[in-house]
Order: C-alpha cells, then structure tokens, then sequence
C-alpha cells in the first residue's frame, strides 16, 4: 500500500499563478516545510553550508564549516611501511593466492600500531569509521502558531543561493530568509514579520553531547559561551587526548524594533519589525 500522508501539504500553499510574481526566473521550490532533514534546503558558501527546514512557527536551521572533523587522534597515522613484504604481496598474488597477501598487509598494519584504529571481521582488518564532519551549531526559531496560515512557499534561488520561507497568516505576511555570503565568508538569516509582530524565541544548540545512532558526538569535549543581547561567543576545545584543537563561533544579533533579551539557550525578540543573524565558525589548530 502506497503510503500518501507525506505527499500531503501541511499548510494551504501560494497558487501556482501567484507563485510567478514571488519566484526568482531560476528556483528550487517547495509548497510543505521539509519534515526530515533529507528534505530541507540547503545553500553553501564553499565553506559555510546552511541548511532549513521551511517550518513556520518551528524553523530549524543547522550551520556547518567545511573544516570541523572530529578529531580522533593528536598524530594522524601513517601508512604502513610495506616494503618489506611487497616481493611476497606481487609472489602471492601473481600465484593466485590473495589472501596470503592479504594477510602480509593486515600484519604490516598491526606493526605499525593501526589496530588501534581497526576492526576485525571475518578475518580481515578494515578502518572503523574515518573522521566525521560534525556540525558547528544548530538554530531554532519559534513563532507562536497561528490556524488562519496561508499561501505557504519555500524556495531556493540559484543565482544568488539565497533560502526563503514565506507565508501569511491573521497577523500578516512573514518571511524568514537564509543565505552564505562569500565575501566576509559569512552565514546570514533575517526574520521578518509585519511591522512590531516579530515575537520569536531564537535557540542554540551545540554538538556537545548529542547522540546519532547511539554514538555520541565530540565526547570529552567542553565549551564557554559569552552571551549578551547583541553577540553570542562561544569557544570549544576537543576531547585534549587529541590535542589543542576547537573552533570558534560567533552569532551577532542585529534587530530593526522591538526588544532582546537573553534566555538560558538563546534570545527572544518581542515586538519587533525584523532580526539578522550574522554567523560564522572557524577551526583552530593548536
């Protein structure tokens, strides 16, 4: 049985007429936010990648740098040396006997002290898993829901990579907007709502901690975050066994109206007319 439930809009969504007056001439669009991460949009600097899920009253957002891998020794490991065995690898293998020269390289591996880094399964030595690109942080933005939504619409522009959310509801039309700027090698977001109607909790969320299937994520790592109603700063440190390496990442708040103040995971922002987010994460080494 076909299961259709998904294929279903979530929100009454922009007419395909009205549609042509808002779309860029080159887009991605979508008329129902992206309920799994897989359906998100995304757009990238080359070095900061956003991605958004398009929910209204629930946005999420997560922020990557191309450059955070989670470190998983102070020393990267060299090859083994196999000098030693190749005369016997290219004899084993010339004779039609692969697994003898397999099993030369799996012991060369174990002399160079790479088992620490392997596993073993059904008799052969293979990596574990390799480093693993980690997110620098993720971004919630709730908006009190209202039933009278419509004409919803999330698209990507692909000249300019530019995101954007759009809707209406009782209150009037909002729109939340996402794009990495080259220049400056910058992640932007802007929230924007009827004029003194921006009432919106806007969350942090670090990788410190979190699990993915069971594993978790930057274990023995810590963190300080600086926060004030303008500019978070936060500073993390990897797990020390792999040396001194972190990252760093900034968040400034730059509102049009309204008030901020700082809550315990981030800020809200009430009676406002608009709010940019300025962002960016950098890898330190040593």
């Amino acid at each position: 049985m076909i299961q259709t439930a998904r294929l279903t809009p979530m929100y009454p969504y922009l007419s395909k007429e009205a549609r042509r007056s808002v779309l860029p001439l080159h887009n991605v669009c979508s008329i129902t936010p992206g309920t799994e991460s897989s359906d998100w949009l995304y757009t990238g600097n080359g070095s900061h990648r956003i991605d958004v899920s398009g929910d209204p009253w629930h946005e999420e957002i997560s922020v990557t740098q191309e450059l955070l891998y989670e470190p998983k020794w102070a020393k990267t490991p060299l090859p083994p040396d196999l000098r030693p065995y190749l005369s016997d690898i290219r004899r084993f293998v010339m004779e039609g006997r692969p697994e003898e020269a397999d099993r030369l390289i799996d012991q060369a591996l174990k002399e160079a002290g790479l088992d620490a880094y392997m596993n073993m399964d059904a008799k052969v030595v293979y990596p574990t898993e390799s480093l693993r690109l980690h997110k620098a942080f993720w971004l919630t933005a709730d908006i009190e829901k209202d039933p009278a939504i419509r004409d919803y619409l999330r698209w990507t522009d692909l000249y300019s990579g530019k995101i954007t959310v759009q809707w209406t509801d009782s209150r009037g039309t909002f729109s939340h907007e996402a794009l990495a700027a080259w220049e400056g090698d910058v992640a932007a977001f802007r929230f924007t709502a009827p004029a003194g109607k921006l009432d919106m909790k806007l969350s942090l969320r670090l990788p410190v901690g979190m699990k993915i299937f069971g594993r978790e994520l930057l274990k023995g790592a810590v963190y300080h975050l600086d926060k004030s109603p303008s500019l978070f700063k936060m500073a993390l440190a990897y797990n020390p066994e792999f040396g001194e390496k972190g990252y760093v990442a900034l968040l400034r708040f730059i509102p049009e109206g309204g008030q901020i103040s700082v809550i315990e995971d981030g800020i809200r922002i009430t009676g406002g007319d608009r709010l940019t987010v300025l962002a960016k994460a950098i890898r330190i080494e040593d």
